[in-house]
């Protein structure tokens, strides 16, 4: 038994001293496992443990920092005209960083720095609460700022030998913004501002009902809002009236929309891409399309993406070119950055920038050949500058894209997508009809998938009475019947998915022109527009 004693006694002093030498070769291990603790039992709130939670926009999407330097803007949207006695931020990041990087990282609130903190190596998930004071609460947006500095080895000789890659730091799906109401909020246009993204929309059992979902999840999916049809009612946030009812009303405990007005009202309310519902003269300026137009500072290179519409565009046109101004904030060497700019995947061109402290215009034209219905258009700058040797570190660069960036007159174009658009967008009105009831939830999003390609935002469809331009949504297995019938028509297009189109998937024939094996493809069994006009 004594023997016993002695080897607990043993292990016991062995546990000590063990732990005794990590402390020493680590003295923050303490704090660290705090806070490891404090993450895996941190329970964000949810809209039922909370008056309002609001989320951020494209939460299935990824968003955050990648490399050194970088910098983002996440908005969280207020709903207006509803009291919050205060306003909580929960904000949720995964920070990677490489065994042999250092980086430092700050967080704001409306331009006002609110925490700043130095990243630790590994990966690491951190949690921040922040209170938002009474200013906060009345912007439309709050607006979360984030800027990471710092320096990877990734590897190298020189550790500051890099291009500072090895590093990101992601905002989780879980962020969001707690309100609390000073009163209940049962006004159908208030609870409307609260609802949280994707809508559970309500699955109409009808031809009609199903047209008007089809063309909601279009509509809504133009304006950056996620949707999702429910066939179980007791779970749905809206439901979906037929064309004049009341735009807003009671529907048991959903929001009813009355088409369309109902569906305006919500784009408008929720967007965050208000401008695509304002009118835009030729030119357009790139800010339609992005907010990612303020200055930022690089190494090695920065990226601008604008992805846009053709529906998007003044009367569907297909805009001709773009001119880009660039502000840059001067540099000592000559000939260092480069732009270049793609369309799609293709390169349009490549320029050199002058080392001037001055705003600098790029024209680039945009063949017609390499637009689709929906497009990418990127702008990147590089530092092309040579190194004089391994291990001096690359300089830093301080760009902006400036808003009024913008594109030219669009093109008339004989080719059946870009015609298509432009019939469209100069419509005087256009009716949306579907025959036969859809297959189910899959079959509605298709139809609105091929919608929100040609549709524009500004002229809403008819579901009951008939316009100059008409469009049936057909399903895949009476494409060919269908086809056949109007054959006789040339004023016909068919819109339908084609798996071998490299912009976006979509497919626009002449109805004399389409072959029949393109209507019997797996792709095209998903369904189809015929448009009449």
């Amino acid at each position: 038994m004594r023997e016993i004693g002695r080897l607990l006694l043993l292990g016991f002093a062995a546990f000590l001293c063990i732990s005794f030498a990590i402390y020493l070769s680590n003295p923050n291990i303490i704090s660290s496992l705090r806070r490891q603790w404090t993450e895996l039992s941190f329970t964000p709130p949810t809209a039922t443990t909370s008056d309002i939670f609001i989320q951020r926009f494209n939460r299935n999407g990824w968003s955050g920092l990648a490399g050194f330097p970088d910098r983002t803007e996440i908005r969280f949207p207020l709903p207006p005209n509803v009291p919050a006695r205060s306003g909580t931020l929960y904000l949720d990041l995964r920070t990677q960083l490489s065994q042999v990087g250092d980086g430092r990282l700050s967080i704001s609130i409306n331009d006002r720095t609110v925490e700043e903190f130095v990243l630790d190596r590994g990966r690491h998930d951190r949690h921040f609460v922040l209170t938002l004071d009474q200013a906060d609460l009345q912007r439309p947006f709050v607006r979360v700022g984030l800027r990471s500095v710092g320096s990877t080895g990734g590897g190298q000789i020189c550790p500051v030998g890099a291009v500072n890659a090895a590093s990101s730091v992601e905002v989780l799906p879980s962020s969001g913004l707690a309100l609390d109401l000073a009163e209940p909020v049962r006004d159908p246009a208030a609870r409307l501002a609260l609802l949280s993204e994707p809508f559970a929309i309500a699955y109409p059992a009808d031809p009609q009902g199903q047209a008007i979902a089809a063309w909601t999840s279009a509509y809504l999916e133009r304006l950056g809002l996620g949707s999702q049809f429910v066939t179980d009612s007791a779970l749905a946030q809206l439901a979906l009236l037929p064309e004049g009812a009341a735009a807003l009303s009671d529907v048991d405990a959903a929001i009813g929309l009355g088409a369309p007005s109902g569906q305006q009202y919500l784009g408008a309310l929720r967007t965050p891409r208000p401008r695509l519902l304002e009118d835009a003269p030729w030119p357009v300026a790139i800010e339609r399309f992005t907010n990612d137009t303020l200055a930022v500072t690089f190494r090695g290179g920065r990226r601008w993406s604008i992805p846009y519409y053709l529906a998007d565009m003044p009367g569907g046109a297909a805009p001709s070119a773009i001119t880009f101004s660039i502000r840059t904030g001067g540099f000592a060497e000559a000939d260092a950055l480069i732009a270049r700019v793609t369309l799609n995947g293709n390169l349009l061109t490549s320029a050199r920038l002058s080392n001037a402290p001055n705003d600098q215009q790029l024209r680039v034209d945009l063949p017609a050949q390499y637009q689709g219905l929906s497009n990418v258009l990127e702008l990147a700058i590089v530092d092309v500058s040579p190194k004089p040797d391994i291990c001096a570190e690359r300089p830093e660069f301080e760009a902006q894209l400036l808003p009024e960036s913008s594109f030219e007159r669009g093109i008339d174009e004989e080719a059946a997508k870009l015609a298509l658009v432009r019939i469209l967008g100069s419509a005087g009105g256009i009716s949306l009809q579907q025959p036969d009831a859809a297959a189910g939830p899959s079959s509605t999003e298709a139809f609105g998938d091929l919608l929100a390609h040609v549709m524009p935002l500004r002229i809403p469809p008819s579901f009951q009475s008939p316009q100059r331009i008409a469009i049936e949504l057909v399903s895949g297995s009476a494409l060919s019947t269908r086809v056949a019938e109007h054959r006789d028509a040339p004023q016909t297009m068919v819109v339908l998915f084609d798996a071998e189109d490299r912009v976006d998937g979509i497919a626009v024939h002449r109805i004399g022109e389409v072959a029949q094996d393109a209507l019997v493809t797996p792709a095209a069994a998903r369904g189809a527009l015929l448009v009449s006009y």
